[in-house]
This record gives C-alpha cells, structure tokens and sequence, in this order.
C-alpha cells in the first residue's frame, strides 16, 4: 500500500497577471471618468458664474431705478461696478467667478501681472459695456433705459481677463490691452449679462463676441452688428 499523503490547499491568492489586469482596467476607467469629472465641474462654476452676472444685473437694475432709469456711465470717472452697485449687491463675491485662475492689476499692461497679497483692491471678474459706459449718448439716451434697443441681444456686462471697469469685443483691442478682451473661462466660451436681465453662455467665436473688421481699436464703429451694438438682423 502507498502510504498516504496530506493535500495541501492551494493559495487563494491573485497573480501577478490579475493585478496587473486590474489596474490597467482602473487606470482605464480613470482616463475615461476624470475628464467628465472636470467637465462636470466647470459646469458647476459656469453655473455659479451665470448666478453672479444676474445678481449684478438685478443690482444695476436697482440702482438705475435709483437714478431715473439711468444706468452707470464714466460721466464721473471709471465705471467700476462693483463700487457703483456694491450697495445693491450687499457681496463682493458676486463680482468673482470660480473659474478665474489669475487675479490680475486694475490697470493696462501684462494681464497676469498679480495683485499684491491682502491688497486694498479686491479683484473682480466682470467688467461693464464699452458701448453703454462711454458711448452712452449715442446708444442709450446717456445710459437712459428707454432708450436702448434690442435689449435682448445687447450686452450690459462681461467677463474679462483682467480688472478694468469696461468689457470690448475681441479684437477690439491692442496687444498690451487684451484685458479688455472677453475672458474664455468656460469650456471655451464666456458667460454674458444682456440688457434685459437674462445671462447665456457663449463659445468664444460666436460672431456677437467678435469686433468686426478695421484697425482702430476700441472703435464703436466696429462694434456693430456685435452684442455691444446689435442691429436688427445681427447678432
């Protein structure tokens, strides 16, 4: 007779080749799913960016109200909204988008040329109309409500990309200017506050959001048929 032998249990064990199938599967996954994850998220704060622009819209509203149904002009000066309306607004916040990275100077220049730390002039994000704060006159009846046509299609504020107290359509402006420029923070576009109250989103070359053709910068004249000044078939 053989004499008898104990079976020893095998190991439950994973292999080196199962690891290593698992992990490239969750690596997989991860290249699959974060960016979703991102993009979900600066859903999120474009989301918050458009609830900003129409609290400051409801404020601007409020002030004009205050003022005869005239709007902010730079009749006295810089047009700094979120000095204008602050007591409209009652937060500094809303004058901040999530998205903005940089925190730039109140002045032309390098638009990632920083603000100094614990600085008296907090940063903001949105910047007030070209058209209606210096060619009020012309548009607006000098920045009277009444006065302003295709309030649906015409922008009242915008974001930019650096703190300057007006917003111009790209292209609009020089090289060492280009903080007046829209800022594209949000998947490639820019969130705008039109003159009736609503807020949309735009992608950055929607054609209301281009100065049109010519070298002048800052020229009203090229800003026709954009959502500074729109016509009745354009933007």
């Amino acid at each position: 007779m053989f004499p008898f032998r104990l079976c020893r249990p095998r190991s439950s064990g994973f292999t080196l080749i199962e690891l290593l199938v698992v992990v490239a599967i969750i690596a997989l996954l991860a290249a699959i799913l974060f960016p979703v994850f991102s993009r979900a998220r600066e859903n999120a704060r474009r989301t918050s960016c458009l609830s900003n622009l129409k609290q400051i819209g409801l404020a601007t509203i409020q002030y004009a109200q205050d003022y005869d149904e005239r709007l902010p002009t730079r009749a006295s000066g810089n047009l700094d909204l979120h000095l204008k309306i602050q007591p409209y607004a009652k937060s500094r916040q809303v004058f901040t988008c999530p998205s903005q990275s940089t925190h730039t100077r109140k002045a032309t220049g390098d638009p990632e040329e920083p603000l100094p730390a614990g600085g008296a002039n907090a940063y903001y994000s949105y910047a007030y109309s070209f058209i209606l704060a210096d060619s009020g006159a012309a548009v607006s009846g000098g920045g009277h409500m009444a006065f302003v046509q295709e309030p649906s299609r015409r922008l009242l504020v915008g974001e930019t990309r650096g703190m300057v107290d007006r917003v111009v359509p790209t292209g609009c402006a020089k090289d060492g200017e280009r903080l007046f420029e829209p800022a594209i923070r949000h998947l490639e576009g820019t969130n705008v506050l039109f003159y009736d109250g609503h807020t949309k989103w735009y992608q950055q070359n929607h054609v209301g959001l281009q100065c049109g053709p010519g070298t002048a910068t800052f020229s009203a004249a090229r800003m026709v048929g954009t959502f500074w000044n729109p016509t009745a078939s354009s933007p």
